[in-house]
């Protein structure tokens, strides 16, 4: 069969191999005990505030094909996650090792999330994946063990401060 009036599509794959993003920021994230959820949501009210689009998705429940399709064109994106045991929780890897394989044309990224016990570092793997596709960080993650406490608040006010 042949399509006879094919400029949609060329004007999409013009638009998907362009350098243009669009001014938003997709954050995936996953909580075990709702601190991550809390640090998401001041982070989407400083955005919001500053007139920044935001797209979350819950992990647990989300479609990986929408998350896939708002990574195609986003400017930024945060992962958020909280520890299991010694790493990220799984939904959290899948979302990164996706985020890895669209290799969407980020401009910037960052981290959000909490532990239980532990230090946080396996936070840094992603971030340094990042860093190899030209993507910068925006300001140091806002990483808080257990439930977000003032500081991790202010920090996450800081951080939509800085991504705005």
């Amino acid at each position: 069969p042949i399509y006879d009036k094919p400029q949609w599509i060329l004007d999409l794959y013009a638009d998907w191999t362009s350098d243009r993003v669009e001014n938003k920021v997709v954050i995936p994230y996953v909580s075990m005990y709702e601190s991550t959820t809390m640090l998401v949501d001041r982070l989407n009210k400083k955005l919001t505030e500053a007139g920044i689009e935001v797209k979350l998705f819950d992990l647990v429940h989300c479609d990986e094909g929408e998350l896939s399709m708002e990574l195609v064109d986003c400017a930024t994106v945060v992962l958020g996650s909280s520890m299991v045991l010694a790493g990220p929780h799984p939904a959290a890897v899948t979302a990164a090792y996706l985020v890895n394989a669209l290799r969407p044309k980020l401009r910037y990224y960052s981290i959000i999330g909490s532990y239980g016990w532990g230090d946080g570092e396996w936070m840094h793997n992603w971030e340094d994946k990042c860093k190899e596709d030209g993507a910068v960080l925006v300001a140091d993650g806002v990483i808080c063990q257990e439930e977000p406490d003032d500081d991790a608040v202010e920090n996450c006010k800081a951080l939509g401060k800085a991504l705005a």
